[in-house]
């Protein structure tokens, strides 16, 4: 669809090819249909790849054409970011501070300028997708009292990590009896919970931190052990797991 112009008149004088006294002037009026069409911009990020919470990250959107001085725009598709950007050269760059979780997703851009008074768009562009990942740092694990136990004693067993997903969080224990639920987490990122005794000669614990992103997509590594030893042999073993959740997601910390 174009954009019509104001009417042009023309005039046309037919002769015909019989003799006649004086020719035939006929006025016909045409409207004009001006179009600009308009390259897909490009569309490319810095840096290239994942990128870590808080990171800062730069989208930059640029077209070939002549018809400069528009306007950017650069939006999520499935998503509430949308900014426009006026740029008098052929480009135009966005700067996403400290990303989280809610800026990962698809981003189009798209051109938009003015000429001889019209509005003209460009196509979309190709989409790029920004990926944010979380590094934790190993957490430590300890029990009180520290070495061997006897049966029937009870345990308390600490897990701490430094940093700010907190969240829900548990214990990992291989044994017998243990609840499933979450305990409770202070603001340092440290559970605490007594565990019973069970009928183990090496019952081995372990700390679990993950988060899970939006796209459902989880990681989880194994974390530091502790044993707890007694004196009588386990009979059966079960595994629990310890979490943490941010803002939709689950993550584990690395080795």
């Amino acid at each position: 669809m174009c954009n019509k112009g104001p009417p042009v008149r023309f005039a046309f004088v037919l002769v015909e090819q019989i003799l006649q006294a004086s020719p035939v002037h006929i006025d016909l009026i045409i409207s004009m249909c001006f179009v600009l069409i308009l390259p897909k911009p490009s569309i490319s990020k810095r840096p290239a790849g994942d990128l870590t919470w808080g990171q800062d990250v730069s989208v930059t959107c640029s077209i070939s054409t002549q018809h400069l001085g528009g306007t950017f725009t650069l939006q999520q598709t499935s998503g509430s970011f949308r900014k426009s950007q006026t740029s008098s050269t052929n480009s135009a760059t966005f700067n996403i501070p400290q990303v989280t979780f809610s800026n990962e997703g698809s981003y189009q851009c798209q051109y938009q300028t003015r000429v001889s008074g019209r509005e003209f768009r460009s196509p979309q562009s190709d989409s790029i997708r920004l990926s944010v990942t979380v590094i934790l740092p190993k957490p430590s694990i300890s029990m009180i009292p520290v070495g061997n136990v006897t049966w029937g004693q009870t345990v308390s067993i600490t897990c701490s990590i430094s940093t700010q997903h907190l969240g829900m969080s548990g214990v990992t224990c291989n044994g017998d009896d243990l609840p499933d639920e979450a305990g409770a987490v202070d603001l340092l990122g440290r559970e605490a919970r007594e565990v019973p005794t069970m009928l183990s000669a090496a019952l081995t614990t372990r700390c679990h931190f993950f988060l899970q992103n939006p796209m459902q997509e989880s990681y989880h590594t194994v974390m530091q052990l502790v044993r707890i030893l007694s004196t009588v042999p386990l009979l059966q073993r079960k595994d629990r797991l310890l979490l943490l959740y941010h803002s939709g997601r689950w993550l584990t910390s690395p080795l």
